[in-house]
């Protein structure tokens, strides 16, 4: 069977065209809602000959609709987003306070949102074997907006945020949430990597199975491609100290439990000792 891949927030291709050159019997599907950013694509898709790439002009969303667009000031548009920055996280986080391209601009756009649901189904699509989402905190919309249809997909790579204090965009949902749901439709987490210095977001690779993650990597043959191999492999020195910090604080955690538990049994032992003080000099 033809494999079948979803690249969501395409930019300019670096992931989706780049697997349809050197994967010319999949089919390859790519969501990007700014237009230049399409336009490029379209001329790249021309220039190679890339027959088994499909292009879409809009968003992917828990609704059918359109929605507010912000587009980000500086650099390749790769912040632009549904959702707005998260100023205060960036404000007070010493890594995003040195992002200087963090920024939107006043231009609001109304874009088209698709679900994906709605896309499978008009489109024919019986299996997704690999969906990557790189879409500036619309992670959880688009995997909600799979609906029922979250049984064909086999394998993918998303981003999420690592806390509410690291979240870039507002209202976004933490590793927590994804790794509950992914888990619940029956997914095993391959692995967890950071896509930053300071472990701010992570990268979460998931599949339906170990010999199914094994099979899709050799045959699309992942690790020859910039993204995929970047957000896995990708590891700093910063990111190894705050999983110890990490590590500490779940220690800490475990003895302030072991604290709250001694100090209810001393206030049990108390209520007894007064309950008999009461019997005696009653």
């Amino acid at each position: 069977m033809q494999e079948i891949i979803f690249d969501i927030g395409a930019n300019r291709g670096e992931f989706g065209l780049e697997l349809a050159k050197t994967n010319p019997d999949a089919s390859f599907y790519l969501f990007e809602p700014i237009s230049h950013l399409v336009d490029h694509m379209n001329d790249q898709k021309d220039q190679h000959n890339l027959k088994n790439v499909k292009i879409y002009s809009f968003g992917i969303g828990s609704e059918n609709t359109e929605a507010p667009f912000y587009y980000s000031e500086y650099g390749d548009m790769g912040i632009s987003s549904f959702k707005q920055l998260n100023d205060v996280n960036i404000e007070s986080d010493e890594y995003w306070q040195t992002r200087r391209d963090l920024q939107m601009t006043s231009v609001i756009e109304a874009v088209k949102v698709k679900r994906l649901d709605h896309f499978i189904v008009e489109n024919n699509i019986d299996q997704i074997d690999f969906m990557k989402i790189d879409a500036q905190g619309m992670t959880w919309e688009i995997l909600q907006s799979l609906g029922s249809h979250i049984d064909k997909l086999m394998a993918g790579m998303i981003e999420s945020p690592s806390t509410e204090f690291s979240a870039l965009y507002k209202d976004e949902k933490l590793l927590s949430a994804f790794l509950i749901f992914l888990e619940k439709n029956g997914f095993k987490i391959m692995k967890v990597k950071p896509n930053d210095e300071a472990c701010n977001e992570l990268n979460i690779f998931f599949s339906r199975s170990i010999n199914n993650w094994r099979e899709t990597v050799d045959s699309l043959d992942l690790n020859m491609n910039s993204i995929f191999s970047g957000k896995d492999f990708w590891g700093g020195p910063s990111c190894q100290f705050n999983a110890e910090i990490n590590r500490l604080n779940a220690r800490i955690n475990e003895q302030d439990a072991e604290i709250n538990r001694l100090n209810a049994r001393i206030n049990e032992q108390d209520a007894e000792i007064n309950r008999l003080h009461a019997q005696i000099n009653g």
